[in-house]
């Protein structure tokens, strides 16, 4: 199943990539070796602090020249760190619109949002769902490419049905 992820993202726009929990780490390194070779790379964590996901995917073996991060985790409002632009909370939707915002207006050529899953920890699913909603109309609207990630455990929530009207393709990883 993994193995059509690259296909399904050289011809979709936005993608949702539900991901069975037992494999996230696995799941998310396999998704970052395909977006990683079509270019400049935004990465969106809400889970883990970009310090630590950059070292993980180094010890995968995945070059993150290409990658800037927006960490939501951290705790760093407005700073600015490396390739590192922090988010002082996941709660902190219109300062992460702004700066996803920021980041899609400059060259990069895709975002990977991880995830759906925690942005339901934080917010309530309407809230959630037309956060996502604007989110996809930026990237539409800048012709840029995006992968939602959402546990496999989300797959039955609203988020899930609302949003895949709005993605041009699920996949099940």
């Amino acid at each position: 199943m993994m193995k059509n992820f690259s296909a399904d993202y050289g011809k979709n726009q936005v993608l949702v990539a539900v991901v069975p929990q037992s494999k996230y780490v696995e799941t998310i390194n396999y998704i970052m070796v395909s977006v990683v070779k079509s270019g400049r790379l935004c990465y969106v964590t809400l889970n883990k602090p970009y310090a630590i996901m950059e070292k993980e995917f180094k010890e995968f073996q995945i070059d993150t020249k290409d990658v800037e991060f927006i960490d939501c985790v951290s705790g760093s409002a407005a700073d600015k760190q490396g390739k590192a632009v922090f988010v002082s909370s996941p709660r902190a939707l219109t300062e992460l619109s702004i700066t996803i915002s920021g980041m899609l207006a400059k060259n990069i050529n895709s975002m990977l949002f991880d995830s759906l899953s925690t942005l339901l920890i934080y917010h309530e699913q309407g809230m959630a769902i037309k956060f996502v909603h604007s989110m996809i109309s930026k990237v539409r609207a800048t012709e840029k490419k995006c992968v939602f990630l959402l546990l496999e455990e989300d797959a039955k929530s609203e988020m899930m049905k609302d949003v895949t009207m709005f993605a041009d393709k699920v996949v099940y990883l």
